[in-house]
């Protein structure tokens, strides 16, 4: 078992400002369901749910299923389960990961994903002593965008007809890639 998985497994609570990152339960069901069938929330990120169950099987195969560097969001002032943020496609031997993210578009305009994203960046680097973290993001999603250039992250590439669309499968999409490595995160130009 990689050091990484034992440094994540050490870590399963973050701690931000305003925030908690903690582990998803299926409690968060009902929370979890009010932003993924919720079509502004949810359509750069997840497939529409138009159930509980949908957003429980959801809960169960993202994050119990495989739950290191998984997320809920949760607001320290009242407690609600707001998005939820992980750390996809992790490779140990290199450190590297993408960080995903989403957010209860009620809670838009806060501050609260890039203090998320923010959080996330100093926890991969400095704890879980990531080399490099990346985020992709539909072209179209601008808010995302700005999130991600808010948090330091640096552009890589576009990569036009990446996938298909969540909510339109006859669209295809541009996704942009931006990473921000160890190096320029202890030393910033």
């Amino acid at each position: 078992m990689s050091d990484l998985y034992i440094k994540l497994a050490q870590h399963p609570v973050i701690n931000s400002e305003r925030l908690i990152l903690r582990p998803m339960t299926l409690d968060d069901t009902n929370a979890l369901f009010e932003l993924t069938s919720d079509l502004e929330t949810a359509k750069y990120v997840s497939n529409i749910h138009r159930s509980l169950n949908d957003a429980a099987d959801y809960i169960v195969t993202k994050f119990l299923n495989a739950p290191l560097g998984q997320f809920a969001i949760e607001e320290k002032l009242t407690g609600k389960m707001i998005g939820s943020v992980s750390y996809n496609r992790i490779d140990s031997l290199m450190k590297t990961a993408e960080i995903g993210y989403m957010l209860n578009r009620h809670y838009w305009n806060k501050g609260y994903m890039t203090e998320t994203l923010k959080t996330m960046l100093e926890y991969g680097f400095e704890k879980f002593e990531f080399n490099s973290l990346m985020a992709v993001f539909d072209k179209n999603n601008i808010a995302s965008r700005k999130v991600i250039l808010k948090s330091g992250l640096k552009y890589l590439f576009e990569d036009p007809y990446s996938r298909k669309d969540f909510i339109d499968p006859q669209k295809n999409v541009t996704d942009v890639f931006y990473r921000l490595t160890k190096d320029e995160y202890f030393h910033p130009e």
